[in-house]
């Protein structure tokens, strides 16, 4: 209910032309330094993202990237001060918690979020950073992953050299490299790919199909790395049952809306509790936290993979559901779960894939982590 009133504000809004921003929230230059010891006063776990060589302050015009800990991230955003850009002695902080609180994508994948906190230290200010090699990983996961072209990197898919890129990407990476003796040569962006994913600091390929919308190096890269197939597997979908709505009740519901819907159902597959950490890395972008429910559903526990024959391809998925008949069984699922518990329990019991391409990719980590080929059965 509440949900459906926020929306039938936000269109009303945009009828009238009204545009909703809000509040700019950060800190006074003057107020920086306490800034940082009211938080560790406080003990909130959070971790300076990037750019340390002036904190407790930062150049004129940068802001603070702040990673914290879902717990703490209510607390550290409400010690924030509203404030104006413009101001020069103004600093806007963007508060990033472990997880997503709003329906989007995290920041960073929680494991690795969970991995920054893991891995901080204090600067001579007493302000709580990145240790050296964690610190490269980040920053080239933020220059790959966030950035791509507009960092003005090298690139082999496409000439990336801009007139001004935002920062010296590749002077400060090098640097960074020589300083904490980090062995990597090629500082292109597929060079820092290949040395993300060979420590573990590569996102599940779902995060590359949503970043793709706004990160054209990453939507050149799909074109590379996605096998030709999944691109013809039009009415292919995975439905992912969480811990909380893996029951008899369930299940049966799902398996007569998708008889309604003249879809057939092509496996179940009832995840082990290690099964179900590693599939939950690997899908979702690893983010299966409670997003803007009132309750986490838990870990992704049953998978019912589904096809309804449908014309056409697909093409690259980018965070919304392609089907309708999709579309139409996750809602009704999801609230009739919450209609038949109180408003504070309320929880996302069930996701899906967007499209063939991305049920595709979840098949792709269903084998790896149960061995059976399923590609088989498509």
């Amino acid at each position: 209910m509440i949900a459906q009133l926020k929306t039938a504000a936000k269109k009303i809004l945009e009828a009238l032309h009204i545009t909703f921003r809000a509040p700019v929230k950060g800190v006074y230059r003057k107020n920086a330094g306490d800034f940082f010891e009211d938080l560790e006063k406080s003990r909130i776990e959070y971790v300076i993202l990037r750019w340390y060589d002036l904190l407790p302050l930062v150049e004129p015009g940068e802001d603070f990237d702040i990673l914290v800990a879902n717990s703490d991230c209510k607390k550290l955003t409400n010690k924030l001060k509203i404030g104006d850009v413009k101001n020069k002695d103004f600093i806007k902080c963007d508060v990033y918690p472990v997880n997503n609180t709003k329906g989007f994508l995290a920041y960073y994948p929680p494991f690795l979020a969970e991995r920054c906190l893991e891995h901080r230290v204090k600067d001579k200010s007493g302000v709580w950073i990145l240790e050296p090699f964690t610190y490269f990983c980040a920053l080239t996961y933020h220059v790959v992953f966030h950035k791509g072209y507009s960092s003005g990197l090298d690139s082999k898919y496409r000439n990336s050299v801009i007139e001004k890129p935002e920062h010296d990407y590749y002077t400060i990476l090098i640097n960074l490299a020589k300083s904490s003796n980090i062995e990597i040569e090629d500082f292109s962006i597929e060079g820092l790919e290949t040395f993300l994913k060979n420590h573990d600091w590569t996102p599940p390929m779902d995060i590359y199909f949503r970043r793709s919308q706004k990160n054209e190096w990453i939507k050149d890269r799909l074109t590379e790395i996605i096998p030709s197939t999944w691109y013809r597997r039009r009415g292919l979908v995975c439905f992912v049952l969480r811990e909380l709505g893996d029951n008899n009740t369930w299940n049966s519901r799902i398996d007569n809306l998708l008889v309604a819907a003249d879809a057939r159902i092509i496996n179940r597959i009832k995840l082990t509790q290690e099964q179900r950490r590693y599939f939950a890395q690997h899908t979702r972008g690893g983010d299966w936290g409670k997003g803007p429910t009132k309750k986490p559903g838990g870990l992704p526990s049953t998978i019912i993979v589904a096809r309804k024959d449908m014309n056409g391809t697909d093409s690259l998925p980018h965070g919304v559901v392609e089907y309708q008949w999709v579309k139409d069984i996750k809602d009704t699922i999801r609230e009739d779960y919450n209609k038949s518990v109180p408003y504070n329990q309320n929880s996302n019991i069930i996701h899906s894939t967007d499209n063939g391409i991305e049920a595709s990719y979840y098949i792709s980590v269903l084998e790896k982590v149960i061995g059976d080929n399923y590609e088989e059965l498509l």
